[in-house]
């Protein structure tokens, strides 16, 4: 029978605690230099670790202490703390086949000391085993994981059994719970193979991620890889769109594979495109997808999710939308299936972990008047909108749902919403749409229905449109959403620095660019900047080499003008910067929280970020915010999320669009006589939302919009 030392009682859990997380650091070296020990060790003093060392039986006199010795002082404090009175009893001991047991070593002299910190490791779980997880012992020199991210991967491995859905908040860091993972994985079977799919604008942080937390040796895309290395490296890194071409899918599939990892999943939100049919048919023991923002559109994009990763546990298609779906979007029994997705689903929201993340500032822009330019564009397209509307009332595509139905849409709703959009956001970006993909949608309709009057009336009105407002000047005063973001940009950066602008287009783009640079020196002195901040501008026609190139531009000024597309809205790590313009609205309400992330995330040293969101009212980007909403409402019954504040201006109408409904926006719109009929169209519109508006008036009930009606 043994027992505790008294002494050793005197040495605090916490700095047990504190001298492991020391070690998991610089425990690599032979000899470990107090000074920088002591840096990494904030709660304890010099004197305390003299003391703790003088009871150990550790002496050090030159400044450095070895590390194994250290290292094996606290593993044995660790033992004595947990078992005070253990009875050891004798059993025959089971001696292993020599050659097999030697070839777990390396044999080199660096493979004890190698070994002493995950010991430790080991030995401290038994006081937190929580918090323990082998692999945290292989991570890179100087590389700790926060807890949250132990704590996940610890969840993933042991009680997901490796395939999951990783549903983390932007910013919180998943890449590397994902990474903790696969080595966990692979110290556990170092014979674990692993395949990770990226999309091409985040091949080069995971290679950076993967350099810098393990010493995995990756196969990745570049520019000396050879396709011929897929068919039996362990660790390969690919972007998905290059994964999925013929010849290398072929080799993929082929191959049995450890993890199958998928960065950005909730691009596997639809079964029938190519990415999710090239995923599915991958074959794996286990399976893991990364995204902060799983449901986009339907109740079907999570389904579609799980069942990658755990075919069959949400039944078949069939049974998951009679059970849990009310029509294309809405959720049916919502606690129901929430519970169903918690064996696959592992949450991770920014209260539930040790960081302090900065608070979020939602400032509104309400654009409410246009100049006589703008207005006058506005109505000479709508006009004739409305006009090729009326002409051709027949023509329809069939879209696919999520649920796999196809319903017939009108051809014209469907162009017509992307120019108003355009023409929400700059009139040049609508000025291009008009010209081409508008003329040949009416040209396809008028091959079918032979009525080419129609388009050489069309093609009198686009030369009139053309002729006015082509070669117009759109400058100061001539377009007062861009005014007004000109305006605020230069105060902007003389507070903040470095300011993100996120743009659908890109025409609205080049010209917030050009109108940039024609700020006067004498406004920029006025706002206290004697030099003309950079302007950077990021999108999906740059280089990969490019667009390393700008970010490294924006976090190496002190101040700058980052005009983004939504090419930059996913991926980057910009929180150098602290406030995002939201200048125009994407459809999809996911996108808008992944354009914040990318400045609210770990690494953002301010307190606060600002977001600020331009709405023009009387345009149909008003109407776009209100169904941005609604789409958040299937969020939350799905993972029992709430609204983001971003989506609650007090201002904004309360009452949400149904699916059917958003497409009928546009048709809304079109099919209205004047503006006085659109208003009136929108009141009852309006109405028939409200359950509580319609049940008093004992006229409403569950219906969908015929887009015909």
């Amino acid at each position: 029978m043994t027992s505790a030392n008294d002494k050793s009682a005197d040495v605090p859990l916490s700095r047990i605690s504190e001298y492991l997380r020391g070690l998991s650091i610089l425990g690599r070296e032979d000899a470990i230099v107090i000074s920088e020990l002591m840096a990494l060790l904030p709660d304890v003093t010099l004197r305390q670790f003299r003391e703790d060392c003088d009871v150990w039986g550790i002496s050090w006199t030159s400044g450095t202490i070895d590390s194994s010795v250290l290292s094996r002082a606290v593993r044995r404090e660790l033992h004595k703390r947990k078992h005070h009175d253990v009875i050891v009893g004798l059993e025959p001991a089971v001696i292993p086949d020599p050659k097999s047991f030697l070839t777990h070593f390396d044999g080199d002299a660096s493979s004890s000391r190698q070994a002493a910190p995950i010991e430790a490791a080991y030995a401290y779980a038994v006081a937190r085993p929580r918090h323990f997880l082998s692999s945290h012992g292989d991570v890179g020199s100087r590389r700790v994981a926060y807890r949250h991210q132990v704590e996940d991967a610890l969840h993933l491995v042991e009680e997901m059994l490796g395939n999951g859905i990783v549903v983390h908040e932007v910013g919180l860091g998943k890449t590397i719970t994902a990474i903790l993972v696969i080595l966990e994985l692979v110290r556990r079977d170092p014979s674990t193979t692993c395949l990770i799919l990226v999309p091409s604008n985040l091949l080069e942080q995971w290679e950076k991620e993967l350099a810098r937390w393990t010493e995995l040796k990756i196969t990745k895309e570049d520019k000396g890889y050879a396709p011929v290395l897929l068919k039996h490296d362990p660790y390969v890194l690919l972007t998905i769109d290059t994964a999925k071409e013929e010849r290398r899918a072929r080799v993929l599939q082929s191959r049995q594979w450890g993890l199958v990892l998928v960065d950005e999943g909730h691009w596997l939100r639809n079964d029938d495109i190519a990415r999710y049919r090239f995923v599915y048919s991958l074959r794996a023991r286990f399976r893991l997808l990364l995204t902060a923002t799983p449901v986009h559109n339907s109740g079907y994009d999570i389904f579609h999710q799980v069942n990658l990763v755990r075919p069959g546990h949400l039944g078949r298609k069939a049974v998951f939308a009679d059970h849990f779906m009310r029509d294309e979007r809405q959720i049916n029994h919502a606690e129901d299936l929430q519970a169903r997705l918690v064996a696959v689903v592992s949450q991770r929201q920014r209260h539930e972990t040790d960081l302090k993340l900065p608070t979020r500032k939602i400032v509104p822009i309400e654009i409410a008047d246009r100049s006589d330019q703008e207005r006058d564009l506005y109505n000479n397209v709508l006009s004739l909108l409305r006009g090729i509307y009326r002409w051709h009332l027949g023509g329809a595509n069939f879209l696919r749902r999520a649920s796999g139905k196809e319903e017939a849409v009108s051809q014209l709703v469907l162009i017509s919403m992307l120019v108003l959009r355009e023409l929400a956001s700059h009139p040049r970006a609508a000025l291009k749409t008009l010209a081409g993909p508008l003329r040949k949608t009416v040209e396809r309709l008028a091959g079918t229905t032979g009525a080419t009057a129609d388009l050489k009336n069309l093609d009198h009105k686009l030369g009139q449109i053309a002729a006015e407002y082509e070669n117009a000047d759109w400058g100061a005063g001539k377009h007062q959403k861009t005014d007004h973001l000109i305006e605020q940009l230069p105060a902007l950066a003389s507070r903040y620095g470095r300011i993100i602008v996120y743009v659908e287009f890109r025409e609205t783009q080049k010209a917030i660019v050009a109108r940039l640079a024609q700020i006067s020196k004498e406004t920029l002195l006025a706002h206290g900047l004697r030099r003309r901040p950079e302007t950077i501008v990021y999108h999906g026609e740059l280089t990969r080499t490019e667009k390393t190139r700008n970010e490294l531009r924006l976090a190496n000024s002190k101040k700058a003008w980052f005009i983004s597309t939504d090419a930059g809205g996913q991926g980057l790590n910009l929180q150098c910067a602290r406030v995002v313009v939201n200048f125009d609205f994407p459809w999809n309400p996911m996108r808008v929280e992944q354009r914040i992330g990318r400045v609210d995330r770990i690494g953002q040293d301010d307190p606060s970020v600002s977001i600020h969101n331009y709405i023009t009212r009387g345009t149909i980007e008003e109407y776009v915010y209100r169904a941005l909403r609604e789409k958040l409402h299937v969020c939350e019954d799905v993972l029992g999320r709430v609204i983001p504040k971003i989506f609650q201006l007090e201002s904004m109408h309360p009452r949400f669009a149904t699916q059917d409904d958003v497409l009928g926006i546009g048709q809304i719109i079109l099919s209205s006589e004047n503006e006085e009929d659109l208003r009136r169209r929108f009141r009852q519109f309006s109405t028939e939302l409200d359950p509580e508006e319609a049940a008093a008036s004992k006229m409403w009930k569950p219906r969908k919009r015929r887009l015909d009606e």
